[in-house]
């Protein structure tokens, strides 16, 4: 019993010890203490650092995937296009061979299909271009030109049946 109590008092003694020599630690400012944490690998500096490098990578991941979803896009109008190119130099031939008489108003028709074409182009390189604020409504808008353009696409084929 008696070797248990002086255990005790020498176990209270080391703590009181530990205890002033943490605390003569402490004695630093808490600026000092920031300073001195940043540089360890659980600091506020390295977490400060952590956090903007993950911000960063999520910034990233979200970039990435507008662009994704932007390139898709820009393929399928493209698919799109190069299937109007296709049927409008087959209509140019077959107006060509058309009487004369038929051809003028088959030919208003081609002429107004390729210039909404070329509107459509052009706005599909803009499209290519174009960053995260303004991708959307590019997007809508090249879409709403591919269908109209599709729309007189097939009047035109169909006038040449």
């Amino acid at each position: 019993m008696y070797a248990s109590r002086i255990t005790f008092v020498v176990a209270i003694a080391a703590l009181a010890t530990s205890l002033t020599l943490v605390g003569c630690d402490e004695k630093k400012t808490p600026a000092e203490n920031a300073a001195a944490a940043a540089g360890k690998p659980g600091g506020p500096g390295n977490i400060l650092d952590r956090a903007k490098d993950a911000g960063g990578k999520a910034m990233d991941a979200a970039a990435d995937a507008w662009k994704s979803v932007r390139d898709e896009s820009v393929k399928t109008s493209e698919r799109a296009l190069a299937s109007t190119k296709s049927t409008l130099d087959s209509a140019g031939e077959k107006i060509a061979k058309l009487p004369e008489a038929a051809q003028a108003a088959a030919k208003t028709s081609l002429d107004s299909a390729k210039t909404q074409y070329d509107a459509a182009a052009a706005k599909l390189t803009e499209l290519k271009n174009s960053d995260g604020s303004t991708w959307t409504a590019i997007s809508t808008s090249v879409k709403e030109m591919v269908t109209k353009l599709g729309d007189a696409t097939k009047d035109l084929t169909d006038k040449l049946k």
